[in-house]
């Protein structure tokens, strides 16, 4: 039977006992009605037979289907409306972007990475960005006109629903070799106008080697001040054809380049290489010596580069360390028998060239030159038993002329001297024309070579150099009439007894080859010179008058060099005025004593003074009187 069939006879059988307690029970009141808990001996027997103790069981399966149908339902709408949530309120998962590029670079080598945006959302991406964000070991070579290289911003716009869009980035490697690096993508966008999402990759690239490699040869000792070779080895091991290679190098300040295989383009330490082709190599020599007082180990640095957009990038850089032996040969330059000897324009300078064989061992035919360089050698003026290439500057002293050159014996040493005075002035042209220094190179060498040493030659190369203070000059001048200076002094010329007469004084300063500082002109009143003023002055400063002293003093702080030379000179101006006494009828009347400079040389540390000598009455520079008129009269 089935469950419909069941549930319609249980529903006839309950309806017809209903009717029968209604006409044939006597109904018993509430209060009087037994209260018994139903068991399963009170169904009656026909009930059981008919329905089964099942029916009630099948009663409660049913109650439990329509419960859990409802649970159904309400976790139907939970999931749906979680969705909902997640497709409109939170990032969408299935917008993405990839990074596509090589794994591994040459330092140097330009290499592009493509970044790929897909959306396959219906709705449409807008206002999409991607932010390039690189490690400092990558640069962008793209034209963005900005100056961050390590970050590149690239404006996508919309994207619809299902697509997908490729960027390509040109890229440079600039970083260490075997550093790894990161290329960071990030792609902002918006759907529908809500808020920005963003999404974001990376990628590592790791820079394997240096794409032009460099190899220095060098001699494993040196001697100092013998010439020796470097060599310079340089191969493009990459792919990538170099339109334009430069090749650098920096040299310790003992070290003296003499020449190379290949001219450089700037300088002694530039080479423009040009043009490098994949699989292309080339080589430089240089030749050179360190100074004999160098010790210990002196270090060339040499780098390659190449250019990409106007600007140099490194590509490769070794280090050249030198190991320096003392030379067999001591030399010493002495100028004017001091070693820390200062001169000046106008000097005669002698100077002494000392030399001793420390090798150990006899050196034959030893040659021994000295070269003057500078432009404030007046070499019509030099004198020495050596041979004078006036072409190069250069004395040379052989075995004719000092005989012990012929065979220098182990400790043996000797000397040679020669004299030569400086230009009393120089023809200054530039303002650069300034902080001069007198260079004398000494060389000697012999054939004759320690067997513990690799070289040509024994030789040896020592430099003296010696500074050139500067000149400041200071010139005083008395005037009566002085339109120039716009001033009118007042009284008679010739000056009278008892009678006031005015006159400017002037202080001229002109000053060339180095600049000054802590200047001070100093000059004193004659007796019965009063000060009147008015002072002029183109400097910041203005002389200032002591009354107790009767000293005028000025002082200034510092005095470009060439002042006076290829500029107006600095002045100053002051007003003075005499009444002379009876007892200096027909003399000239001293107006200011003696006038004194003193300064420090900024070049050379070196106080310089300067002066001039007294001005009176006879008024020299005055060009509208006569000196005769500026004795005292009656």
């Amino acid at each position: 039977m089935s469950l419909e069939d069941l549930e319609k006879q249980l529903y006839s059988a309950r309806q017809q006992q209903a009717g029968e307690k209604k006409t044939g029970e006597k109904k018993i009141p509430a209060e009087e009605t037994p209260v018994q808990a139903p068991s399963a001996s009170s169904w009656r027997a026909e009930d059981v037979k008919e329905f089964g103790l099942e029916g009630k069981k099948k009663s409660n399966f049913k109650k439990m289907f329509f419960t859990g149908g409802t649970v159904i339902i309400l976790l139907s709408i939970v999931v749906g409306g979680a969705f909902f949530f997640l497709k409109y309120f939170t990032t969408p998962k299935d917008v993405s972007v990839e990074i596509y590029g090589p794994n591994e670079i040459y330092r140097g080598v330009p290499f592009e990475v493509t970044v790929q945006l897909t959306n396959e959302i219906n709705s449409s991406l807008e206002d999409a960005k991607i932010l390039l964000s690189l490690t400092p070991g990558i640069i962008s070579l793209e034209e963005t006109g900005g100056t961050n290289r390590n970050m590149l911003i690239d404006t996508i716009g919309n994207l619809g629903g299902g697509s997908l869009t490729k960027r390509s980035f040109k890229l440079l490697s600039v970083g260490d070799i075997h550093s790894v690096q990161k290329i960071i993508a990030e792609v902002s966008y918006r759907t529908g106008g809500r808020a920005s999402f963003q999404v974001e990759k990376s990628k590592e690239v790791s820079i394997s080697d240096s794409a032009i490699t460099l190899e220095i040869k060098k001699p494993e000792q040196i001697l100092a001040g013998s010439k020796f070779d470097v060599e310079v080895n340089y191969q493009n091991v990459s792919n990538f054809d170099f339109p334009d290679v430069v090749l650098q190098a920096t040299y310790p300040a003992s070290f003296q380049f003499d020449s190379a295989s290949t001219p450089p383009s700037s300088l002694n330490n530039y080479w423009r290489l040009g043009e490098l082709k994949s699989g292309s190599k080339g080589s430089i020599q240089i030749k050179g010596s360190l100074d004999v007082a160098s010790r210990g180990p002196s270090n060339i640095p040499f780098a390659i580069s190449a250019d990409f957009l106007e600007k140099n990038y490194p590509v490769n850089e070794q280090l050249a360390s030198l190991s320096i032996s003392p030379s067999p040969i001591f030399v010493q330059i002495t100028p004017n028998g001091k070693e820390d000897y200062i001169a000046k324009m106008g000097d005669e300078i002698t100077y002494v060239i000392a030399y001793r064989n420390d090798s150990g061992i006899a050196l034959q035919d030893v040659v021994l030159k000295a070269q003057l360089v500078g432009d404030l050698f007046d070499f019509k003026t030099l004198s020495s038993n050596g041979a004078f290439d006036s072409l190069t500057g250069t004395v040379t002293w052989t075995a004719s002329k000092i005989p012990g050159l012929r065979l220098l014996e182990p400790g043996g040493s000797g000397e040679v001297e020669m004299r030569i005075k400086l230009n009393q002035y120089y023809q200054i042209r530039r303002p650069s024309d300034k902080n001069f220094v007198l260079q004398v190179n000494a060389q000697i060498d012999s054939p004759t070579v320690p067997a513990s040493f690799s070289a040509e030659k024994t030789s040896a190369l020592v430099t003296k150099e010696t500074k050139v203070m500067g000149v400041v000059m200071v010139d005083t001048q008395a005037l009566y009439r002085d339109p120039g200076a716009g001033i009118i002094n007042m009284g008679t010329f010739p000056p009278k007894v008892n009678r006031p007469t005015q006159f400017s004084i002037h202080w001229i300063l002109k000053n060339y080859i180095t600049d000054v500082k802590n200047v001070e002109v100093r000059g004193s009143l004659g007796s019965g010179v009063k000060w009147i003023g008015l002072v002029k002055s183109d400097a910041e400063s203005s002389p200032i008058y002591n009354d107790r002293t009767q000293e005028v003093v000025w002082n200034i702080d510092k005095i470009s060099a060439t002042r006076g030379i290829l500029s107006d000179p600095l002045e100053a101006i002051f007003k003075v005025e005499v009444t002379p006494n009876v007892t200096e009828v027909g003399q000239y009347k001293e107006l200011l004593g003696k006038t004194t400079l003193t300064a420090t040389d900024d070049f050379t540390g070196i106080d310089m003074t300067n002066s001039d000598t007294s001005v009176t009455t006879n008024l020299i520079d005055d060009k509208t009187v006569r000196p005769e008129d500026g004795r005292v009269v009656q």
